[in-house]
């Protein structure tokens, strides 16, 4: 559904005859470096109840540790930051940025979608940030890397990509984007969440791409499981072939 949303945003202002810069940012170790103060004084003002808060204080303040390796196991150590990624119970303060881009900008810096301006997406760590100018999408940038210095987040610049999805009655220049101090490189698609965005927007790429990841994963089954019967053929299949979010085809 994210994905769709940013492709049916990206092809409005594009068949309308506006070119949209979009930003792929890419934090790294973004819950590994979760700093424990901030996170509590955000889950503070969240209203989040008293013995809530406790609870969790009490055992994020009680983090050990040991390493296992070579069959040795180390001495035990504290963990003084991170959470733990997917537990239910390990709040993450990333979803800061949207409040950051929504309230520190201009009004009408981004897209227009009925009376709501959206101009950033975020699933767990992996955030996107578009705007109709390149002016707005440098903005946004600026409140990224001031969110990356108050929050202990580093964004990987190599990684983060720039994508212009461009009009065709329009002439396409590459601006200097700056993200912490350091440019952002270009890209003519990009894997977002499992799919690949492209800049003209066609879907055969990202077709092919999950054509070839089924086949792979079906003949998988037929190679290690030849003698099984049908009916466990069919159970591995739909747990391993068959998409828990919805069919990305």
């Amino acid at each position: 559904m994210q994905k769709l949303l940013l492709k049916e945003l990206l092809r409005f202002y594009r068949d309308h005859g506006t070119n949209m810069y979009v930003c792929f940012l890419h934090a790294s170790k973004a819950f590994d470096r979760v700093d424990y103060t901030v996170l509590f004084r955000k889950l503070m003002t969240r209203d989040v109840p008293v013995h809530i808060l406790r609870l969790l204080w009490n055992w994020y303040a009680h983090h050990f540790a040991r390493i296992l390796w070579a069959g040795v196991i180390s001495d035990s150590f504290a963990i003084c930051n991170g959470v733990r990624q997917g537990n239910i119970l390990s709040p993450f303060y990333l979803e800061s940025i949207l409040m950051s881009c929504r309230h520190s900008c201009s009004p009408n810096t981004g897209c227009r979608m009925s009376n709501i301006i959206v101009n950033h997406l975020l699933f767990a760590d992996d955030a996107v940030i578009f705007a109709p100018s390149s002016k707005g999408l440098q903005q946004l940038l600026d409140i990224c890397s001031e969110f990356a210095a108050t929050h202990n987040v580093v964004f990987n610049v190599k990684k983060s990509q720039c994508l212009i999805v461009a009009s065709k009655n329009n002439v396409i220049t590459r601006p200097n984007f700056q993200l912490c101090g350091a440019g952002l490189p270009y890209a003519d698609s990009y894997k977002y969440l499992g799919h690949i965005i492209s800049s003209d927007l066609s879907d055969n790429v990202d077709i092919m791409s999950q054509t070839r990841c089924l086949y792979a994963r079906a003949n998988t089954i037929i190679r290690k499981f030849n003698c099984a019967s049908l009916n466990a053929k069919l159970m591995l299949f739909r747990a391993y072939c068959v998409p828990v979010y919805g069919c990305q085809l």
